[in-house]
């Protein structure tokens, strides 16, 4: 009888690495070739085999993406030849428009053509009017709809305060909006600063200078002068604007209707410099 050898691979590591499960031996581990290197390499080439794959299958949606992007170049280059094309046309038509007042015939004949260029106006009109209302769909975006108002209230200084109600509007994140109105301040005896209180909240003091218009009264009512005027708008939302007038005089404020970045893009808070 022929005596039968069993092929038993045995595995002579103690630990595995976490992803693929390859052999991690301690000190008294006796590694098997059969067993923890083939078992090893098997694992370490299917995983090879595996990336390999997926790369290429990466280069063919990169060679994908870049004929997309070669197309979308040759048609942006179509599309401005087009309008070039146009504008050509436009102005065609307007040399050909001046010629044709000379002769009744002539007149015809460019008529005629320009029947078939109106159409292409026309065509070109109809997309810009898409245009047009895709524009003005953004800018109603800025979505301004908080309107309010608010009292003005003497912080410092002694005077009278007249038609002391500001409007503002805000958009929806916080982030831009308007003041509008005017602050009268009569029987001036002192300067000082006037306050409102917004629900505004820059992550800096904003002063806006050339933001309103300032216009200055003797306490005859005489006419002193008109200049621009200066208000700041605080974190917290308070709104200073100085008072300051000849004594006994009236010092009167208009706000003008103009947009104001409450958040910080990275340009510089003032208005009107």
């Amino acid at each position: 009888m022929k005596e039968m050898k069993l092929n038993i691979q045995l595995f002579g590591h103690t630990n595995s690495t976490e992803n693929y499960e390859l052999p991690q031996f301690v000190g008294t581990d006796k590694p098997t070739w059969l067993g923890d290197v083939n078992t090893a390499m098997a694992t370490i080439d299917t995983a090879m085999g595996t990336n390999a794959s997926n790369i290429t299958s990466l280069g063919t949606r990169v060679t994908s993406a870049e004929g997309i992007a070669s197309q979308a170049s040759t048609d942006v280059a179509s599309l401005t030849s087009t309008v070039n094309t146009l504008s050509g046309n436009v102005t065609t038509a307007t040399t050909t428009a001046n010629n044709a007042q000379s002769t009744a015939t002539s007149a015809l004949n460019t008529a005629n053509t320009a029947n078939g260029k109106a159409d292409t106006n026309a065509s070109a009109i109809t997309s810009l009017d898409t245009r047009m209302d895709t524009a003005e769909a953004n800018i109603e975006n800025i979505n301004l709809t908080t309107y309010s108002s608010s009292s003005v209230s003497r912080s410092t200084g002694t005077y009278d305060l007249n038609n002391q109600t500001l409007n503002y509007a805000l958009n929806s994140d916080g982030s831009l909006a308007k003041i509008y109105g005017q602050v009268t301040a009569t029987n001036v005896t002192s300067g000082g600063i006037a306050t409102m209180s917004t629900p505004l909240r820059p992550e800096n003091d904003i002063i806006i200078s050339g933001g309103a218009i300032s216009f200055k009264y003797t306490s005859s009512f005489n006419f002193e002068g008109a200049s621009v005027a200066t208000y700041t708008i605080k974190t917290d939302g308070t709104i200073e604007i100085p008072i300051s007038a000849p004594t006994g005089g009236t010092h009167r404020i208009i706000f003008i209707n103009s947009l104001i970045y409450v958040k910080d893009f990275g340009d510089i808070h003032v208005v009107g410099e």
